[in-house]
């Protein structure tokens, strides 16, 4: 199923965002905002902060998919440690 691309810096879709509605994929291409010619890229939400991480158009498409990889290792989930 097709879905239109999500505008992250819509104030509904953001809510759904952040209350779990809505869970884009990590790698979903996504927008900030409506005028926004380039899509960027899903990162992932930080649950506790709220923080979204987006790899923005890096001028290519080879050089913002290096963008997404090199974000995703740095915010990737890490393990919990046991106290």
């Amino acid at each position: 199923m097709f879905c239109k691309t999500l505008n992250v810096w819509d104030p509904v879709i953001r809510s759904a965002i952040d209350t779990g509605i809505l869970k884009p994929q990590p790698g979903q291409w996504v927008r900030c905002g409506e005028n926004n010619e380039h899509a960027a890229l899903w990162v992932g939400r930080n649950p506790d902060s709220g923080t979204i991480y987006i790899a923005h158009w890096q001028g290519s498409r080879k050089a913002t998919l290096e963008r997404y990889h090199s974000l995703k290792q740095c915010v990737a989930p890490q393990p919990r440690r046991r106290s």
